[in-house]
């Protein structure tokens, strides 16, 4: 386990990809003189900011039901403490917001995957003596109620499941080009290792591609199920080699062009890869 956010917990696919620290600042009261600089007072301190990056995905979790209770969460103001992996007990912190990007979804709406942004305040308390309370704990390992949560150990993924991840890379690779190509065109300075991040995304699409195909091809049970799938992700294939074949440019449009042929053909994907993604949300198939 990463982390543990009140009863939610960070652990492997489903762990923070992006941390970062605000706030938490010394503040400081200026005092003026009638003659000569001001002094300084310190007053405080103030209170820390965290954001936390992590992705939902229905193959660990139910995506909707989990932004449901963040938000639950935030309206309620629920007092939420943070334990890291090890046991120790951070600090106690609200919901802000919880803003998120739905990355992918069926065709009735429900959500495969989305990329969440949680935004945490420091919440301290109001009486000196559950201030105190609250210092020990930052000064020692969690205790009491504070404890983890005790989990079992994950399944093996199935073969379904492990062809549906090949699917979720290539259409995060195939977003990554289409981010990547609007910085080339808006960002002439960094163009070269713009270039170069975009051939990296073209070939990990491919690697996702080729292992998908190999476990469509190689798994006797799925045989001839998810030909329409197979047959959509070597267009995607073939439009990811076109687009690293590229460069160096002779023209932007060419590029622009090839990105808007590779989306309509994830599209497609997408939509040829729903039976697979149902057969493993309902935990159906192999």
């Amino acid at each position: 386990m990463y982390c543990q956010l009140g009863d939610i917990l960070f652990e492997g696919l489903k762990g923070i990809e992006a941390w970062s620290v605000d706030g938490n600042e010394a503040s400081y009261g200026e005092h003026a003189l009638i003659d000569g600089k001001p002094r300084l007072q310190k007053t405080g301190d103030t209170l820390q900011e965290l954001t936390l990056n992590f992705r939902l995905h229905a193959k660990f979790c139910n995506p909707a039901q989990e932004l449901s209770k963040l938000d639950k969460s935030k309206t309620d103001g629920e007092i939420l403490p943070l334990l890291m992996g090890d046991g120790t007990y951070v600090s106690d912190y609200v919901i802000i917001s919880a803003p998120y990007t739905v990355d992918h979804a069926l065709a009735d709406g429900t959500i495969v995957q989305a990329t969440v942004t949680l935004a945490l305040k420091e919440f301290v308390p109001y009486s000196k003596e559950e201030q105190q309370q609250q210092q020990a704990r930052k000064n020692s390992f969690a205790t009491g109620d504070k404890k983890p949560v005790i989990t079992k150990p994950p399944q093996a993924p199935t073969a379904a499941a492990a062809a549906a991840k090949n699917v979720t890379e290539t259409a995060q690779q195939a977003n990554e080009v289409d981010g990547l190509v609007s910085d080339y065109e808006n960002n002439v300075s960094a163009r070269h290792s713009i270039e170069q991040a975009i051939k990296s995304a073209c070939d990990k699409a491919n690697d996702a591609i080729d292992a998908l195909d190999d476990k469509l091809d190689n798994i006797e049970e799925l045989q001839g199920v998810y030909t329409a799938l197979q047959a959509a992700a070597g267009a995607v294939s073939g439009r990811f080699s076109s687009i690293k074949a590229l460069f160096p440019l002779t023209g932007i449009s060419d590029l622009q062009d090839a990105n808007t042929y590779l989306q309509a053909d994830m599209r497609s994907m997408n939509r040829a890869s729903i039976p697979l993604l149902n057969n493993v949300i309902t935990r159906r198939g192999l």
